[in-house]
């Protein structure tokens, strides 16, 4: 992304907030634009912003609308990153963990962290919007003796003192939400073969082994990486397919375009929806430990870039 990118994201202490810092690092001079809701982020990349879009996770699946909505041709994938749901819990300074007996969160919040709810007997209270809205909601009322789940940022933001970090029933290290970069597409072409990631959407003919044989041009060209099915009608389903270019060919650029021209001839173009071509994506490297190490300097997860 160029110097000076301003990249849309939810609200301040959001796990799409924490993304979008940690991209932040690697682009000069980039600046975090917080909205209340996913509609504003769309709205914000309208307007020329990037944006972060979580397209899945790890536990949840596919984000089936907003794939649908990358697939409308006026939006293009920039990048990728790979983040971890470090779930933490927290409480009023006055008001011990043992002492609570109402936890306040998103109820995807409160839905993944069930085990560690069920142990400590707490009644739910799922009626918040998003994470931070629950966490802002226990610190301006320690009466009702809560706890708020949601990024440690979240918590230690709005004045909770930290009790659990990593609470959720998936640990951090596997509950991974994959998030896409967005911009405008403008009058990109997409695919480009000259980017080593790509994702797409293609609904095959219906007949039979008809995925097969769109793997099988597929796999001539890049190794495929994400792989998800979603019905359409009867006996039909389109497939998100995201992959990585072979660079183990000659000309690597020329061979995936050719893959592309099969996969147009074998499918006819009117069924494929490619979403974007891009050369950046950021993978954690995550233990508790880097948590606990990290969050002292204030990078709260070393990136990898491939």
């Amino acid at each position: 992304m160029p110097q000076g990118t301003v990249i849309a994201a939810l609200e301040q202490g959001s796990f799409s907030d924490e993304a979008a810092r940690r991209i932040a690092q690697y682009v000069a001079d980039a600046r975090i634009k917080n909205v209340r809701a996913i509609g504003d982020v769309w709205k914000a990349i309208a307007a020329g912003s990037a944006g972060i879009i979580p397209f899945a996770n790890a536990n949840a699946g596919v984000v089936w609308p907003h794939l649908h909505e990358l697939s409308t041709g006026k939006w293009r994938i920039v990048g990728e990153i790979h983040h971890p749901v470090n779930m933490c819990a927290g409480t009023h300074p006055d008001v011990a963990l043992e002492r609570t007996s109402m936890v306040c969160s998103h109820p995807k919040a409160i839905e993944q962290s069930s085990k560690w709810i069920d142990a400590h007997h707490i009644t739910q209270n799922p009626n918040f919007s998003s994470t931070v809205d629950a966490a802002k909601y226990v610190a301006a009322h320690p009466e009702i003796l809560g706890v708020a789940l949601g990024t440690r940022s979240a918590i230690e933001d709005n004045g909770l003192q930290l009790c659990a970090e990593d609470i959720a029933d998936s640990p951090a290290s596997e509950n991974i939400t994959r998030m896409f970069v967005v911009r405008d597409n403008g009058h990109s072409e997409i695919p480009d073969g000259m980017f080593p990631h790509h994702a797409v959407v293609v609904e095959p003919l219906n007949y039979r082994k008809s995925l097969c044989d769109v793997l099988s041009v597929v796999g001539d060209a890049a190794d495929l990486s994400s792989l998800h099915d979603h019905p359409v009608g009867h006996n039909r389903y389109e497939f998100f397919l995201q992959m990585r270019r072979r660079d183990d060919v000659d000309d690597p650029a020329k061979h995936f375009n050719n893959m592309v021209l099969a996969l147009n001839g074998l499918v006819g173009r009117e069924r494929i929806r490619w979403l974007g071509s891009w050369g950046r994506q950021f993978v954690p490297e995550v233990t508790l430990s880097d948590f606990e190490v990290q969050h002292s300097s204030g990078l709260p997860l070393r990136l990898r870039k491939t």
